[in-house]
Formats: C-alpha cells, sequence, structure tokens
C-alpha cells in the first residue's frame, strides 16, 4: 500500500486540480489511461443494468395488464355459470316442449314398476 502512495502515477492524482477535471486534461493523464478499460467495463455493465431494470418494469407491466384482464375473464365466467345454473334443465325442457307444442305435463301419482316373473 505505502508502495502505491510513493508511485509517479500517485504523484500525478495529487496534482490533479479541479480544473484538469472540468476541461478534461484528466483523461491524457498515465493513470486514467491505464484504467481505462476498466472505465469501459463500468460504461457497459452500467448499461446492461439499465436496460435489464427497464425490460423488467416492461414485463411487471404486461403482467399486470394480464392479471386485470384474468380478473375480467374470471368474473364473466361466473356470471355464465351463475346463469346456467339458474337455466336448470326441467325449465329449459318445459321451454322446448312449449315451443314445438307437445303436451307433455308433470306426473301427479309416482311411478309404479312392472315387476316380470
Amino acid at each position: 500500500m505505502s508502495q502505491w502512495f510513493t508511485s509517479p502515477d500517485f504523484k500525478e492524482v495529487r496534482e490533479t486540480k479541479v480544473r484538469d477535471v472540468l476541461n478534461g486534461n484528466i483523461f491524457v493523464k498515465n493513470f486514467a489511461t491505464r484504467q481505462l478499460g476498466l472505465l469501459v467495463l463500468l460504461v457497459f455493465l452500467s448499461f446492461l443494468f439499465i436496460e435489464n431494470r427497464m425490460n423488467c418494469e416492461q414485463k411487471l407491466a404486461r403482467i399486470d395488464e394480464l392479471s386485470k384482464e384474468l380478473e375480467y375473464e374470471i368474473q364473466v365466467a361466473l356470471q355464465v355459470e351463475a346463469e346456467l345454473n339458474a337455466s336448470s334443465k326441467k325449465s329449459e325442457l318445459e321451454k322446448t316442449l312449449e315451443k314445438y307444442d307437445i303436451p307433455l305435463h308433470d306426473l301427479t301419482e309416482r311411478p309404479s314398476y312392472i315387476r316380470m316373473k
């Protein structure tokens, strides 16, 4: 660690002023050019991070949209099911018989069984 403080690169860092940072002269110094690969890697990783976040937000928005659509479809299915349960088979049969004028009525007596020997 003490070797780093005595190196010429550290001397360049110590001599760097705010003016060098503002006018861009910091990028032509030796320590900056040696760290250029790291800087490019950090920029690349930050672009990946931003792209990944945007992609995740788009997917979450799509998931929310689909879940709302699913809730609507579930409500429609429940409504249709309730309508079908309300119209029983017996009432549908009676409507069909009335439509075709078939004289069929409900039994008033209990059915009898025929037993054969």
